[in-house]
């Protein structure tokens, strides 16, 4: 599986859409996304970050962020 950096909300795990560089599907308003940028070290471990967003008509609001302390 490609590396994604998010991808839909819904009722199943990891919704459609993906959010890949090949994904060719719309971002269309009304739409909830999680985007997760990761880094991982094979072998060592990783951090995962995330933030949850409603797409509008004007661009998106911010519904939940994780945040490092």
């Amino acid at each position: 599986m490609p590396q994604r950096a998010g991808h839909g909300v819904g009722l199943e795990v990891d919704e459609r859409p993906a959010l890949i560089p090949s994904n060719q599907n719309s971002l269309l308003p009304g739409m909830t996304v999680v985007v997760h940028p990761s880094v991982v070290i094979p072998e060592k471990g990783g951090v995962f970050m995330g933030g949850t967003f409603l797409l509008t008509p004007d661009g998106h609001e911010k519904l939940f962020q994780a945040e490092l302390l």
